[in-house]
């Protein structure tokens, strides 16, 4: 950070407006000037909002005739759907500080006018020669015999803000600018690439990174120019400054791990501490939250239609998930942006369960029952669905992924005829027990549980609890309702199915 030719222009005219502020100050006395101020202020609270309001006009005239003077741009909202809000709203938010500063300036001079008209010939500042027939005396109020002193001060205050008001847009665009340049930096950003001279972009940066504007966007700059630099999307408000801020810290983030991404089966902790934040990221975020949107659109159809994304591929679950984690696909590709965080939460909680216990290297059920009997791996991946509303109908697929990793338990246990027949038997027999119990769902429930665990273990089965309390859910749901009495061929031809849909 050092001084540039910026610097020196910004300071000239801060120390001019200041200067000019403080002699009309020093002429008019302390209530003149305090008045002036005061015009300065309310001038500024009413132009703020103005330009907000009248900025939509604007907005949508070059809103109508941008597409017929730059093409490309119909043909990337054709592509991308968030673009047709988010195109309107960069506009507003560009002209709205402009608007602001030139209704800031016809809102002062009128004030200026009335004050000018309504205060003529009274409250100017005391004489301080002592034959001047009006001479304040040494018992007279100190701010009466201070006036001219005190005015200078009150113009300078003038002058510092007027100054900003007129200066916001720059300082703004600027310290916006200053945001994008350092989140390239961070993402290792090569210009030469895109052609730019490795030297003309040092002074760019420097230009930005310019500590005049840095004091003027901490001494009020920035939060002028954040009520003018404003507009609504989703009907919420929004500033740039803000959306910029967070969007590049996010951009600057995935960027710079990108490449590693391409391999999810081989994630560092931090790139799990990055994906376990993504939701609550975007949901602090209008811009990010259309993005997501359209982004897990286009990532999920093109993972369920096989396809990588960005060269990122679907990470491959084990078999017995990937009708579950096709479910969630199917959400996320009619997400909207009102619940894409919270469908981003589901999907990369899903993920990183899956990924801790080991699930994303198709392990071997052995290997798959004791990570599930140990970290209720099952369970885990249910409360998750179940927590967001727009997956939980999924929690069918779930019990459904239940019987058919059940399914594979007794088809890896190679029984000969006479063993599957016995606990087909059996687990019929306690499925005809549970449906004629006449209790509650969840009594029968915690019956077929019993049971399954129970004939598991006696035929050497390994079933771990989570998994057989949902499989149980699965089997009072899909036969243990049906009326009729259950027979092992209803039970064997259930799994059966099951077992060929994985």
């Amino acid at each position: 950070m050092s001084f540039t030719i910026l610097s020196a222009v910004l300071l000239l005219v801060v120390g001019t407006a200041i200067l000019i502020e403080v002699t009309r100050g020093y002429r008019r006395g302390f209530m003149r000037t305090t008045i002036s101020l005061a015009v300065v202020v309310l001038s500024a609270l009413v132009a703020a909002p103005l330009a907000v309001w009248l900025s939509d006009f604007v907005v949508k005239l070059c809103n109508g005739y941008l597409p017929r003077l730059l093409p490309i741009i119909r043909d990337l909202t054709d592509q991308y759907a968030c673009l047709e809000e988010l195109i309107p709203a960069v506009l507003d938010v560009v002209i709205s500080p402009i608007l602001f500063v030139v209704f800031f300036g016809i809102l002062r001079l009128i004030g200026r006018i009335v004050v000018a008209a309504l205060f003529k010939g009274r409250l100017a500042a005391r004489p301080n020669e002592i034959d001047d027939p009006i001479y304040e005396s040494e018992l007279a109020p100190w701010h009466r015999r201070h006036s001219r002193f005190l005015g200078s001060v009150m113009g300078g205050l003038c002058g510092f803000l007027v100054s900003l008001v007129v200066l916001s847009p720059t300082i703004g665009l600027l310290s916006v600018a200053d945001t994008v340049l350092q989140t390239a930096d961070r993402a290792n950003v090569k210009w030469s690439a895109y052609k730019l001279d490795a030297e003309q972009m040092g002074y760019v940066i420097d230009l930005v990174d310019d500590p005049v504007v840095k004091f003027l966007e901490a001494s009020g700059g920035g939060v002028i120019y954040d009520a003018s630099a404003c507009t609504r999307l989703n009907e919420y408000r929004v500033t740039l400054r803000q959306e910029v801020e967070i969007c590049s810290g996010l951009i600057g983030d995935l960027m710079g791990s990108m490449k590693s991404f391409k391999d999810l089966s081989n994630i560092t902790d931090q790139q799990k501490e990055l994906l376990a934040s993504l939701s609550g990221t975007i949901e602090e975020s209008e811009v990010l939250r259309l993005v997501a949107s359209d982004g897990l659109h286009m990532i999920s159809n093109a993972w369920l239609n096989g396809n990588s994304f960005m060269g990122i591929s679907c990470p491959s679950f084990n078999q017995h998930l990937m009708p579950l984690v096709s479910g969630v696909l199917e959400v996320c590709a009619d997400c909207t942006p009102d619940c894409v965080g919270r469908d981003v939460g589901t999907i990369v909680s899903i993920f990183l369960i899956a990924s801790d216990s080991g699930l994303l290297s198709n392990p071997s059920y052995d290997q798959l029952a004791a990570s599930l009997d140990e970290d209720g791996v099952i369970q885990r991946i249910y409360d998750e669905i179940l927590a967001n509303p727009c997956t939980a109908p999924l929690a069918d697929r779930m019990t459904d992924v239940a019987v058919g990793m059940m399914s594979s338990a007794i088809d890896f246990s190679n029984f000969d005829q006479t063993q599957l027949d016995g606990l087909m038997t059996h687990l019929s027999d306690a499925v005809n027990r549970a449906n004629g119990m006449g209790s509650t769902n969840e009594e029968r429930v915690n019956h077929m549980k019993d049971a399954t665990l129970y004939y598991a273990e006696m035929y050497g089965v390994n079933v771990p609890d989570s998994l057989a309390e949902m499989a149980a859910v699965a089997l009072i749901d899909k036969l243990g309702n049906k009326g009729d009495r259950v027979t092992p061929d209803d039970l064997r031809e259930l799994f059966k199915v099951y077992a060929g849909s994985q």
